[in-house]
């Protein structure tokens, strides 16, 4: 129950977070359209509409803005709207009109203010106040591109993926283990060890290399040999 609670806390912290780094981003580079920006299992990220590309260079400076807005004591307060009164808020946000177009007649439409700074389309729930966050640790980690909704038919937009744990030691652990992961990255390793190549003329096939083919072969010596041992026996589909 005390994990349940704690996980659901941190869930928490990480959605108003999601509006505290959009509310940044909002000062910075002015005129900016909002997507989503739902809390994930790292962190949270948020999808813009920006003219101008971020890039690693733009991390501190939003990271530093998104600090001073926590400092605020900013409250997060939940109001309901009418469906008028929602297109009318966000009449200069088009993503945001067409989830409010798409919602069904009878459905509740809430939003969150953070302060005075940033008002969202949002169901939350949310911490009461960023004094809450001041706890938590975040960090930018990347920036890519994620067509609205899903389709490819839409706009690209700039998904901000941003990495948030409890604690400052739990974020370096996450990010160590991802240093670590990539280090250990199949894709990585298959091309400093001269095991395959993939060829541009078809992506995601694997050509084995002779460093492969010797591994592979000593792979499936060790796996006919349990299977032996086990008193199993081969067999063979053949597919045409």
């Amino acid at each position: 129950m005390e994990l349940q609670k704690e996980n659901l806390q941190l869930q928490m912290a990480r959605h108003t977070l999601s509006h505290v780094l959009a509310s940044a981003i909002k000062e910075i580079f002015k005129n900016v359209k909002f997507g989503i920006g739902p809390a994930i299992d790292n962190g949270f990220y948020y999808d813009i509409d920006l003219e101008q590309s971020l890039t690693p260079s733009d991390f501190a400076k939003i990271e530093n803005k998104m600090h001073e807005l926590i400092k605020l004591n900013l409250p997060m307060i939940k109001e309901i709207l009418t469906k008028e009164q929602a297109l009318k808020m966000f009449s200069d946000q088009p993503y945001k009109i067409e989830l409010i177009n798409d919602l069904e007649k009878d459905e509740i439409i809430s939003i969150y203010k953070l302060g005075d700074k940033f008002t969202d389309l949002c169901r939350g729930p949310h911490v009461e106040n960023t004094k809450d966050l001041r706890s938590y640790a975040f960090k930018i980690s990347k920036i890519s591109g994620a067509y609205w909704r899903g389709n490819e038919k839409n706009k690209m937009l700039q998904r901000v993926y941003v990495h948030c744990f409890s604690s400052n030691e739990q974020l370096a652990n996450y990010e160590k283990m991802l240093e670590e992961a990539e280090k250990r990255d199949h894709r990585k390793l298959g091309r400093e060890l001269g095991l395959f190549f993939i060829s541009d003329y078809a992506n995601g096939m694997p050509f084995y290399m002779p460093n492969g083919v010797a591994v592979r072969n000593e792979l499936i010596k060790f796996w006919r040999e349990v299977h032996r041992e086990a008193h199993y026996e081969e067999i063979k589909l053949q597919l045409h």
